[in-house]
């Protein structure tokens, strides 16, 4: 984007002596009378200048010029500041009103205008994004690109937390401005709404990191739910080797290797051997120590991981034996029955760091921040103990993170496990990287309540504030069945979570381990709407994730069965767009009402891609790659009337597999890699011997 001049002389180029103005509470407009282009001005707006609108245009309908003279400009009300600018047809008059109030700027015209122009809003075009302010929606709905989701009235400014709502208008985004445009039919109103999610979920704003452990949702691997307490350092490596062997070519960043809270603990209500506490790790399971482990981790290709505890043991630990005024009290909860005191001198500021400073010297680099419900219940019932029980427990809490924040550093990963509480989940969400939003997800009927559920009621905090992570994917036999994986992976991969395997790898059959490839890396998604909602998971369920890129824009939806045992029907009409069925490799074909029905399995999922139809030459289908079908691995395309061509991101060692859509008119077919024809659909078959990035041709 090139930089706006100052704004004087803007306004002094565009209108020139020609130009009106009006503002009122914050609001100011300049109107050219004689060609109605204007600018639009906002107290609010987020970045270096208060310009909200370029480019604006007033187009009258045939017939309709502006009368000569002067806009007409009463005296402000109390409430609002009129600026009437007239318009004449053939003897007949009316105006082109601009009314400025406290809650924005209403633009009517005459019957048949048009109203449009460019949207400044934030400093940085890249973070901002068009979305319903106000709309909750009924499942999961994310965007990926420049999107303008369906029924988008608004666009969010993610650095500032400042939402910019369009009333009466339409928007699209111009690629070559990057910027998102707008136009209305007769009348448009504007106003700003600052701390838009603050407010909304009460919380300190503050936008994502960036640059820090990882620069996409993470992808690895824990023990906690794929071994309990049978966790040791040898079961660790079996897995991380496992995991490289079947996933490897499957992640562009180091995955990441989560090591759970039994690294301390040998069991629920654990007072703790001598030795062993978050200071220590138990020595029969990790007998050369965490920073041994660590090491190997690294020279494996992982970014080591670690649960901590920082306010909670379960025992009175060596630092705490020398200062024994930092333990406040014991209350025994599942991990532990000893806790610390925030309040008390030298807590935050030397034993936080203390801790961070020795799993840092270990070799850690992201950090499950776990216990945090039951800390803040702690410093409520243990408060009349604490060195100053003035403070309220939940700036206890906070003294506590920011305290570890500052420890770790910025660019470290933190991931808080609260869980199922917003008090919990929000105190420090700021401080935070990513917040575990429910409660463990073993059984289907967790997965449902604690991830699915919570997944939408966290949705507008996701990449705009903190990244949500739904818990651990728990595929093997005992807790899913086919069906069952297969959304839980569908969910999770168009919800754009972080995706953390919870099963030993040896545990995973075939099916399973070629769902989870289909959902890694993790394309980084935002919300479609900034409205907090709760989603009703006693049927079908839709997820939406829509996608734009240079080359084309689609949408890729999930229609779940929630239902356990009965199969349900879902109709939909897509017209102009081809569907393609995911998880089946076909392409559906719609009744004699261009209606397609989708029977959905008890507990099962159906992913189907929407993708307008070309022009002209071939329509790209799918990619077989990645559940975005695109999203990732797609890395270019283009087709005209006789070729398509492209690019895709190739795993080694296996089949990825192009499908389009070829003309009726086709001639005869030749192609850079084999393929197999199925009437008019072709499948094209990448098979690169290493991980790569492959280009393709097809003639037709």
């Amino acid at each position: 984007m090139k930089r706006l001049l100052p704004l004087c002389f803007f306004f002094a180029a565009l209108f020139a002596c020609a130009a009106e103005r009006a503002s009122f509470r914050g609001w100011a407009i300049a109107v050219d009378r004689v060609s109605l282009d204007f600018s639009l001005e906002s107290a609010a707006a987020p970045g270096g200048s208060a310009v909200i609108v370029e480019d604006g245009r007033i187009a009258l309908p045939p017939g309709w010029v502006p009368a000569s003279g002067k806009a007409k400009l009463p005296s402000m009300d109390a409430a609002f500041s009129l600026m009437e600018v007239p318009v004449v047809r053939n003897g007949e008059t009316n105006a082109v009103v601009f009314r400025l109030s406290a809650d924005g700027v209403e633009i009517a015209a005459p019957d048949g205008s048009r109203i449009s122009g460019t949207l400044l809003w934030g400093a940085d075009a890249r973070r901002v994004i068009a979305v319903k302010a106000d709309e909750p929606c009924a499942g999961p709905h994310v965007t990926s690109g420049p999107c303008v989701p369906n029924g988008a009235d608004a666009v969010f400014d993610i650095p500032s937390d400042a939402l910019l709502a369009l009333r009466g208008a339409t928007l699209e985004y111009a690629p070559n401005a990057e910027r998102f445009m707008f136009a209305a039919d007769g009348t448009v109103s504007f106003s700003a709404r600052c701390a838009f999610l603050s407010g909304l979920y009460g919380i300190r704003s503050h936008a994502p990191r960036e640059g820090g452990t990882f620069a996409t949702p993470p992808v690895g691997w824990m023990t906690w739910y794929a071994v309990k307490f049978a966790a040791n350092e040898q079961i660790i490596l079996e897995n991380a080797k496992a995991f490289k062997e079947k996933f490897g070519g499957y992640t562009e960043e180091k995955p990441v290797l989560w090591v759970d809270w039994e690294w301390g603990h040998g069991k629920m209500h654990n007072s703790g051997e001598e030795g062993e506490d978050v200071t220590a790790p138990r020595a029969s399971a990790y007998p050369r120590g965490m920073k041994v482990l660590a090491d190997d981790l690294l020279s494996l290709g992982f970014t080591p991981a670690l649960w901590i505890s920082v306010v909670n043991d379960c025992r009175t630990n060596a630092f705490w034996k020398t200062r024994p005024e930092w333990a406040l009290g014991e209350w025994d909860v599942w991990c532990g029955p000893v806790w610390g005191d925030p309040t008390a001198p030298g807590f935050c500021e030397e034993y936080v760091p203390g801790l961070f400073a020795l799993y840092e010297s270990w070799g850690y680099r992201a950090f499950k921040w776990d216990t945090l419900p039951w800390a803040l219940a702690a410093f409520t019932r243990l408060r009349e103990k604490m060195h100053d029980p003035s403070v309220m427990p939940e700036e206890a809490y906070r003294r506590m993170v920011v305290a570890g924040r500052k420890a770790a550093g910025e660019k470290t990963f933190l991931m808080s496990c609260s869980g199922e509480t917003d008090s919990c989940n929000l105190a420090a969400s700021d401080l935070f990287d990513a917040m575990r939003i429910g409660g463990d997800i073993f059984t289907w009927e967790n997965f449902v309540k604690q991830g699915v559920d919570r997944i939408l009621r966290y949705q507008p905090l996701h990449g705009t504030h903190i990244l949500s992570d739904g818990d651990n994917l728990v595929l093997r036999p005992e807790f899913s069945t086919l069906a069952q994986a297969r959304t839980r992976v569908s969910i999770y991969g168009l919800s754009g979570l972080p995706v953390t395997v919870g099963d030993t790898i040896a545990s995973l059959d075939a099916p399973r381990i070629d769902m989870l490839r289909c959902i890694m890396p993790v394309v980084p998604v935002m919300p479609a709407s900034l409205a907090r909602a709760e989603s009703r998971t006693d049927g079908i369920v839709e997820s939406i994730a829509e996608f734009a890129r240079p080359w084309g824009t689609w949408e890729v939806r999930a229609f779940s069965n929630f239902d356990t045992n009965e199969a349900r029907c879902v109709s939909f009409s897509a017209p102009g767009r081809a569907v393609w069925d995911f998880w089946r490799g076909e392409l559906l074909r719609p009744d004699g009402d261009g209606v397609f029905t989708l029977e959905v399995l008890p507990c099962d999922t159906r992913v189907v891609r929407l993708t307008p139809f070309s022009v002209q030459g071939a329509t790209l289908l799918s990619v077989s790659r990645h559940i975005t079908q695109g999203g990732y691995e797609l890395a270019s395309f283009r087709s005209d009337a006789h070729e398509a061509s492209g690019a895709v991101k190739c795993p080694g060692g296996g089949t990825v597999k192009v499908s389009l859509l070829l003309p009726e008119d086709r001639g005869s077919i030749t192609s850079s890699h084999p393929f197999k024809l199925e009437g008019d659909v072709l499948r094209l078959e990448l098979s690169p011997a290493s991980s790569e990035t492959v280009e393709w041709r097809v003639a037709f």
